[in-house]
């Protein structure tokens, strides 16, 4: 069996939307969660990397956490 891989693009799309901070912000956001957790900036992340994602995006404040807690859900469920 494949193994399951996100997109960044599917959290940047999913913060651009969400959060009102538009592609560019989005983008640096992820870019800079990614760094943070000591992660390759690449195109595409595996199960267990982009639930690191998201455990370190739940660290922040407001509509940030609850999205990363709804991409987590839709990992788990991939």
């Amino acid at each position: 069996m494949p193994e399951i891989m996100v997109l960044k693009d599917d959290f940047i799309k999913a913060y651009a939307q969400g959060q009102g901070i538009g592609i560019e912000g989005a983008g640096k956001l992820i870019r800079e969660t990614i760094q943070s957790i000591g992660l390759e900036d690449k195109q595409e992340y595996t199960k267990n990397e982009a639930i690191q994602i998201c455990e370190a995006l739940k660290t922040k404040e407001g509509f940030i956490k609850i999205l990363a807690c709804s991409l987590l859900a839709r990992i788990y469920i991939k």
